[in-house]
């Protein structure tokens, strides 16, 4: 297939990936009214992070779906397709290694056995494929490219932790000592988000999903505006919360709208403001994120206590 071609083909499949994910989210979120699904589709189709992964050939829905799939398949009670979905994100292993951690503290081995079944077919085949070197060739590749200022890999213009320090150092490769500590605290709150029992039909768990989407994004030394497109997901789950506990959309329209400006404007307001604007944003929204999980946790406590029976011993 000629080279024009195939790039029309890789968009097409780009663009149906991006509506099926819409109309996935759409589904999850429940929205009711002709009015409510308009706004989610405008919204939705022009995010820039949809728009330029669909214009630079980006792979970055496997990482929705391979998130969606896993909570969804976890909510339902189906612990292996959980983990076979999470394959997905094989394609950008930064982002799921949180979440293996998570599942292996949590003793979740029906998701790891799933995962690790399909991650060992998918290395069968490289091997098959590429030979037995690529097994130390690969991962040595993953861990120098973090290195790398070239082929289109510009920390100054991505998103997370490494590239807010960049933005304000102006060093393309800057010290773990600047780096480090903020990393440790993102992976200390969503530690602390995982505290308690394992319950994915809760309302905590939504809450739980999206501080660990957001804490992979931030610790990414590689975060491009393509794989932005899991904030769709942290807004869907947050507005599901709402829903499920308040009855209404809460603040999250107001997330949605500030997602969308972030995205499309994120890098001219780096360059006005000379700092990544985007990261500390996605920081807080973390942290909101957090609070409203303690403010809930207390919820199922007080809950408990009112549903509680004490039966008084016989005189």
């Amino acid at each position: 297939m000629p080279v024009g071609q195939f790039a029309v083909v890789v968009f097409a499949l780009i663009v149906v990936a991006e509506i099926a994910g819409g109309v996935a989210l759409q589904r999850l979120v429940g929205l009711k009214t002709n009015r409510e699904r308009l706004f989610f589709w405008v919204w939705y189709a022009s995010l820039f992070s949809l728009f330029w992964m669909a214009v630079e050939g980006q792979i970055s829905m496997f990482l929705f779906f391979a998130w969606l799939g896993f909570y969804g398949f976890q909510s339902r009670g189906k612990e292996g397709w959980s983990g076979a979905a999470l394959a997905l994100g094989l394609v950008k292993p930064q982002y799921i290694l949180l979440p293996l951690a998570l599942l292996l503290a949590h003793r979740q081995w029906r998701a790891l056995q799933a995962f690790a079944a399909i991650a060992g077919g998918l290395a069968v085949i490289s091997i098959a494929v590429s030979g037995p070197e690529v097994l130390i060739e690969y991962p040595r590749f993953l861990v120098e490219s973090t290195t790398w200022e070239e082929q289109g890999i510009t920390p100054q213009t991505m998103f997370g932790w490494n590239s807010l320090i960049t933005s304000i150092t102006g060093d393309h490769s800057p010290s773990m000592a600047l780096v480090g500590p903020l990393i440790l605290l993102t992976l200390a709150g969503a530690v602390m988000a995982w505290r308690g029992p394992w319950a994915p039909q809760s309302p905590r768990f939504l809450l739980q999903i999206g501080v660990t989407i957001l804490a992979a994004l931030l610790i990414s030394p590689h975060l491009y505006v393509q794989d932005l497109c899991l904030l769709t997901l942290v807004i869907g789950l947050g507005t599901v919360h709402s829903l499920k506990t308040t009855g209404g959309y809460g603040v999250w329209p107001w997330v949605a709208v500030a997602a969308w400006v972030g995205q499309l404007y994120g890098l001219e307001l780096q360059e006005l403001l000379r700092v990544n604007v985007m990261t500390p944003s996605m920081a807080a929204l973390g942290v909101h994120l957090l609070l409203k999980l303690r403010n809930r946790e207390a919820a199922e406590i007080v809950e408990a206590d009112h549903t509680r029976i004490v039966v008084a011993p016989a005189a």
